[in-house]
């Protein structure tokens, strides 16, 4: 691997308890953590194979009363490495409507709400989840603190 540009980010905005989150990566890690603050701080790193790409990684955020979207917006043109990693804070009376990663892992821990995550090329790893749990990983396994499953692809040739 050659040379890696990286630069941290910081949001952090006012949270209404049962708020939405939705995150859409498409290179890196995004780690969801509950605590006892009425905000949302949204941590991380963007990073590419040098500095000129590392300009056209955009984070994008949106909100709405009720809800926070990030988004991961790669360069037009996708050579080489670049993406973003995500450690994200909020109260534990929030709903993860979609929380999706194309090539990272996902972690997420203490949500009391309903949690949907997606995944490819990566682990999905829950813990202290009261609400329900909707996981998918192509190409990685699914943890749970109540229950492990393995995910394993085969390849199929045809006769």
């Amino acid at each position: 691997m050659g040379p890696r540009e990286e630069e941290s980010f910081h949001y952090s905005y006012d949270w209404k308890p049962g708020g939405r989150l939705l995150v859409d990566n498409y290179n890196g890690s995004i780690e969801v953590t509950a605590w006892e603050q009425n905000k949302i701080e949204i941590d991380g790193a963007r990073f590419a194979s040098s500095r000129e790409r590392l300009q056209q990684v955009k984070v994008d955020v949106a909100r709405t009363a009720d809800s926070v979207s990030i988004r991961t917006i790669p360069p037009s043109e996708r050579t080489g490495n670049s993406g973003a990693r995500y450690q994200i804070r909020l109260p534990k009376q929030a709903v993860l409507e979609l929380i999706k990663s194309t090539n990272g892992s996902i972690r997420v821990h203490g949500i009391d709400g309903a949690v949907t995550l997606r995944t490819t090329n990566g682990s999905v790893r829950v813990s202290s989840i009261k609400g329900e749990v909707s996981a998918a990983s192509t190409n990685g396994g699914i943890e749970d603190d109540r229950v492990t499953v393995t995910v394993s692809i085969t390849a199929i040739s045809p006769l």
